[in-house]
């Protein structure tokens, strides 16, 4: 969850191109305008949603795919009836959280996108599945265009690793017990410093999470409201990630959950994270990734049981 709330806030330049108004979306991925990403490899989402007096919508998954390298990108996009049989355009470029946040109506101003699209003809329903080349790792934005209209249908962030990363974990653990974590990269050592972690949390948490974007239009007048059961953290628009903010996150979370984090450029690592006694018996979620300085290397999530 850490890395879709990273991606959220993530300030990335971007080159003006052609400007498109945007369609607001509907939270009804039936009849809105929702595009569902399909993958093997998922991480679990936060419930997602905006409030604003002019427009109110809940992003309507709760998993979302994380790519491999130059893997092809497909996914289905649920038009509105009122889009039967139009022919709109597809593409993929990299992630300005400006154009982002303006495509789904968190800002009031126009989309700059600098990529080209493929066209697509969609059914009589307004849907149609679709296939795209895959990219060079990274964070990207999925942009669904009318193709003859500058208007934006959908957008939807696309995760990129450079790999699908091995992680070796036992299937439960009793509580009070070290949980030992085993990370396989299979991309050889290239001397980058690697930068290994895992976190563990309730399954339970995740339920609760959402995250409620509120706003007037502009980025200083934007916050972010991540809520967890009881507990919440606001943060504004138009802060830039840090890793200040990162540990505010690390903080955020209940005491049930465990962290660790080790810097290698070894192409594999051994992390140990300490549970307690009291812990709740259930349900945990592992979150695995590998980061270097300009890039996921890969994202990996499992379950386990806490007896």
């Amino acid at each position: 969850m850490r890395a879709m709330l990273i991606c959220f806030l993530l300030l990335s330049a971007g080159a003006a191109a052609q400007n498109y108004s945007s369609s607001y979306h509907s939270c009804d991925p039936v009849k809105g305008n929702w595009t569902q990403i399909e993958g093997t490899n998922f991480i679990r989402m936060p419930v997602i949603s905006l409030a604003r007096p002019d427009t109110n919508w809940t992003y309507p998954y709760d998993r979302h795919p994380v790519s491999s390298s130059n893997e092809t990108i497909s996914g289905i996009f649920f038009g509105s009836s009122c889009l039967a049989n139009a022919t709109v355009e597809i593409c993929i470029a990299p992630l300005n959280s400006s154009a982002f946040l303006s495509a789904v109506n968190v800002l009031d101003m126009p989309v700059n996108i600098n990529c080209s699209g493929d066209p697509f003809r969609l059914n009589s329903s307004g849907d149609q599945s679709f296939a795209v080349p895959g990219k060079a790792p990274g964070i990207y934005a999925l942009y669904v265009m009318e193709r003859n209209a500058t208007v934006v249908l959908s957008a939807s962030l696309i995760i990129v690793a450079e790999e699908k990363i091995t992680v070796e974990v036992p299937s439960e653990i009793p509580a009070g017990f070290p949980l030992e974590v085993k990370v396989q990269t299979s991309n050889r050592s290239d001397g980058r410093s690697r930068h290994y972690g895992a976190f563990l949390v309730p399954s339970s948490c995740y339920e609760a999470a959402n995250l409620t974007m509120t706003g007037n239009g502009t980025r200083q007048g934007t916050w972010f409201a991540i809520n967890m059961g009881a507990d919440s953290v606001e943060i504004p628009g138009d802060l830039d990630v840090s890793m200040d903010l990162l540990m505010d996150l690390l903080v955020f979370f209940p005491p049930n959950s465990a962290v660790a984090l080790q810097d290698t450029p070894r192409q594999e690592a051994e992390l140990y994270l300490i549970t307690e006694p009291d812990w709740e018996p259930g349900t945990y979620i592992l979150t695995s990734a590998v980061l270097v300085e300009d890039g996921i290397i890969g994202l990996e999530q499992v379950e386990l049981e806490l007896i």
